[in-house]
């Protein structure tokens, strides 16, 4: 069962579609997710055996030990949709393994430190190995390292540091593992950055499909030799759909129209749109990978999500400079103009 227990998020991350278009963050009455959790249970007969717990980031929510031992309590598996390492606390962690629970995502979101400064994210190397240590000898089994690729300004050299991060890390997991008796295994996983409406990298392109294509075989054949180790790569042709389709304005019914006649093939349907041209049919790449300035007319410009004009561009450059934005505080921040 899956029960929502934060909506919107704090962090300001750049990339993040639920950071933006929920503010300012908000947090249910504890008693209500009780409730909600009294339903879960009782409208599934007792056949539930995991409740997951799901938010942009569910560890912030200041009831949410309480909520666990509760979960814990009724038997079941607890279970996270998003975990901040910041947030992640002894007792927090004993209760995710005497639930059961054998796999934690640490969700570093970019491959070296200068990236996560550019999406906001202030987590050094030194700081996701310890947190990667700490979790490792509690007794987690099973790590997961989730990245985002293909950031803005990303150059090799975020790639190679991404490499050194990771050695390190499997490094710590296995010598903890070892003091333990058992091993599991680390799972390194990275996805494209699908550039979203309504997010500071609203006007930045995705990276082009044949370079995340390298990178991944370059990430690939340096951990070809680490033990204990998976690899999975989100697909960067998904990634391409994903962002023609988010990206994209009225002109994408010739798409849509296509996609039905084919029988919903999508590959064929996207081959056809990138065959096709003319002004009223122009190539996907048109949407995928184009700059947008910043008076550039936005299709999702219609939808207000009550910031000051050029709140969600001034962030952007920001990002692009490597500087921080201040955690949405609504108690005293003002910078984005939703208060």
């Amino acid at each position: 069962g899956l029960m929502e227990v934060t909506r919107g998020c704090i962090w300001a991350c750049r990339f993040c579609t639920a950071g933006f278009i929920y503010r300012p963050p908000r947090l249910p009455d504890l008693e209500n997710t009780y409730a909600s959790l009294s339903r879960v249970l009782n409208d599934h007969d007792g056949t539930v055996t995991t409740i997951g717990l799901v938010g942009p980031s569910v560890t912030d929510h200041p009831d949410l030990l309480m909520l666990a031992r509760k979960i814990v309590a009724e038997g079941k598996t607890l279970s996270f949709s998003s975990l901040r390492m910041e947030t992640l606390t002894d007792e927090l962690v004993d209760l995710i393994l005497k639930s059961g629970q054998k796999t934690i995502t640490v969700a570093i979101d970019g491959p070296s430190e200068r990236m996560r400064d550019v999406i906001n994210k202030a987590a050094s190397d030194e700081f996701i190995v310890d947190k990667c240590r700490f979790l490792t000898e509690k007794g987690i089994l099973h790590l997961k390292i989730y990245s985002i690729i293909g950031l803005p300004g990303e150059r090799d050299e975020d790639i190679d540091q991404f490499v050194c991060l990771v050695e390190k890390i499997s490094k710590t997991y296995i010598n903890a593992c070892s003091k333990r008796g058992n091993i599991g295994h680390l799972t390194i996983s990275l996805s494209p950055l699908v550039p979203k409406p309504g997010t500071p990298f609203q006007w930045h392109p995705m990276e082009r499909v044949d370079i995340l294509k390298k990178k991944f075989m370059k990430v690939r054949k340096a951990f070809g030799k680490l033990p204990h180790l998976k690899l999975s790569f989100g697909s960067p042709n998904e990634a391409y759909l994903q962002t023609y389709l988010s990206r994209g304005d009225r002109r994408l019914l010739r798409f849509f129209q296509e996609y039905l006649d084919s029988g919903h093939d999508i590959k064929r349907t996207l081959k056809t749109c990138q065959l096709a041209g003319g002004e009223n049919t122009p190539h996907p790449d048109y949407f995928v990978y184009r700059q947008y300035k910043q008076d550039d007319f936005l299709p999702w410009d219609i939808i207000d999500h009550g910031y000051k004009p050029d709140f969600l561009w001034e962030d952007y450059q920001r990002g692009l400079r490597g500087k921080h934005t201040p955690i949405c505080n609504t108690a005293i921040c003002k910078i984005c103009g939703v208060c």
